[in-house]
């Protein structure tokens, strides 16, 4: 996985926080990363810890293992096929006009 500071990562394992809590799925965006070795739930682990921006540090919970997240995924959706079936105009789809402004202009034509 490639991480980089200011990407928003989701939470997916909250469990066993002490001060610092996570709530699983949680948005966060990652402040600092920090390279490790070390062991993480009795196993050792490489991966990377990460500084969050909305959790301020505590002694011992400053930095959180990467295992704990993924990255949040942002889908970008058009409406515009369910417009077409509304105004009774089939929409076609090709490569031309497979990106979400498009679809509109493709509609609005009709």
């Amino acid at each position: 996985m490639i991480w980089r500071v200011g990407m928003e990562i989701v939470c997916v394992d909250g469990t066993g926080m002490g001060v610092n809590r996570l709530t699983e799925g949680a948005v966060y965006t990652i402040a600092e990363i920090i390279q490790v070795t070390g062991k993480w739930k009795g196993s050792h682990s490489d991966n990377p810890v990460f500084r969050l921006c909305e959790v301020s540090p505590a002694p011992g919970y400053d930095a959180f293992a990467s295992e704990r997240f993924k990255p949040a995924v942002k889908r970008k959706t058009s409406i515009a096929v369910f417009e077409s079936i509304l105004s009774g105009n089939p929409l076609i789809i090709t490569d031309e006009n497979t990106r979400a402004d498009n679809f509109r202009e493709n509609v609005d034509a009709r």
